[in-house]
C-alpha cells in the first residue's frame, strides 16, 4: 500500500474513533441533584404569652383564627389548630415557671 493510502486510512480510524468514543463513555449515575424553587404562602402562627395563657394566632385561607390556652390545654389544641401545627410544652425547671413552646407546623 502506498504511504498516502495508509495515512487516510489511518486518519479516517482517528476521527471515527474519536466521534464514536463520548457515545460509549457516558455512564447512567444512580443520583443526582435536583433544586426546587417556591415560596411560603402563608405565614407562621403569632404567639403571645401572659402568665399562664397563651394566645395563638393564625391565618389561614385568608381569615384568622385565634384561640387561647393555659399552660395544661396545650397539648389539647382543637383539631383545627392540630392540622396547622402540633404543640409541645417542655418545662425547664421543677417549679414550672420557665418554659420552652415547641411549635411543629406541618
Amino acid at each position: 500500500m502506498s504511504t498516502l493510502l495508509k495515512r487516510i486510512l489511518s486518519t479516517s480510524l482517528c476521527v471515527t474513533s474519536f466521534f464514536m468514543f463520548p457515545a460509549t463513555a457516558q455512564q447512567i449515575t444512580p443520583g443526582g441533584i435536583i433544586h426546587f424553587r417556591g415560596a411560603i404562602v402563608e405565614s407562621p402562627c403569632e404567639v403571645n404569652s401572659q402568665q399562664q395563657q397563651i394566645e395563638v394566632s393564625c391565618i389561614r385561607d385568608g381569615k384568622l383564627r385565634s384561640s387561647r390556652y393555659n399552660t395544661q390545654q396545650i397539648a389539647m389544641a382543637p383539631e383545627s389548630l392540630q392540622q396547622i401545627a402540633s404543640m409541645r410544652m417542655q418545662y425547664l425547671n421543677e417549679q414550672k415557671n420557665l418554659a420552652i413552646l415547641n411549635i411543629e407546623y406541618k
